[in-house]
């Protein structure tokens, strides 16, 4: 029995994340997607997440997804992916239909879940597109006092049994927030119409580090923010 809760024990280390890459919102932006997954291999980042949104814009979603699922890059739904699937919204600037994306990318779509957890080094972490599983919540970094207690998802999230951070998207800004004991980055987009960014999480040694996309190169001096 020893035997076996080491062996559990060792299994559990080499599947905890201690730095990670992180995209949201890509919005088609096939050509800077790319350039963030080269990014994080350069800085030899491993594990890669994207937080939902492949749906709506300028590029190829079916060349992203492929390289996606080529990549194993754990991703969860955007509300872009959810009503590009349903036809739902689709008189918007730029919008997609079934039509215009592959079996193989409708199926990923399909599969991808609202949420995810996984093992840090700092502990459980909470991945979503929104606020937990509505897609369609968020959060501002000037959000405070009304616009906090009057925010029925995030209250969930604060008061709830969730882990003590939630890594998300939806808003397209980039952010890391704290609410009493929970804290909240946002990782930011890829859009190219909306300050295009990436993120790494270093969560043993407990640093944010967001890297602004311009003229679809990644700045070398990324902007650090310390995890409380």
């Amino acid at each position: 029995m020893k035997k076996i809760k080491e062996e559990s024990d060792m299994d559990a280390i080499k599947q905890m994340v201690k730095v990670a890459g992180f995209i949201s919102d890509v919005h088609a932006e096939d050509i800077i997607f790319e350039t963030s997954i080269m990014f994080f291999k350069r800085q030899g980042i491993k594990d890669i997440y994207c937080l939902g949104d492949f749906c709506d814009g300028y590029g190829n979603v079916d060349r992203i997804i492929s390289r996606a699922r080529n990549e194993g890059i754990i991703s969860v739904k955007g509300n872009h992916d959810i009503w590009c699937l349903g036809g739902i919204m689709r008189n918007m600037p730029d919008s997609m239909t079934l039509a215009d994306l592959s079996n193989d990318s409708i199926d990923f779509l399909k599969s991808l879940p609202k949420t995810r957890e996984i093992t840090t080094s700092t502990g459980s972490v909470l991945l979503c597109h929104g606020i937990l599983d509505n897609e369609m919540a968020r959060v501002c970094s000037d959000d405070y006092g009304y616009a906090i207690e009057s925010n029925d998802d995030l209250q969930m999230f604060i008061n709830g049994s969730y882990p003590s951070i939630m890594i998300n998207g939806h808003t397209h800004r980039k952010m890391v927030k704290q609410i009493q004991d929970k804290t909240i980055i946002n990782v930011g987009t890829l859009f190219r119409e909306h300050n295009p960014s990436l993120t790494i999480v270093d969560f043993e040694n407990k640093n944010v580090y967001f890297y602004d996309i311009i003229g679809g190169i990644v700045k070398d001096e990324p902007e650090v923010i310390e995890l409380k």
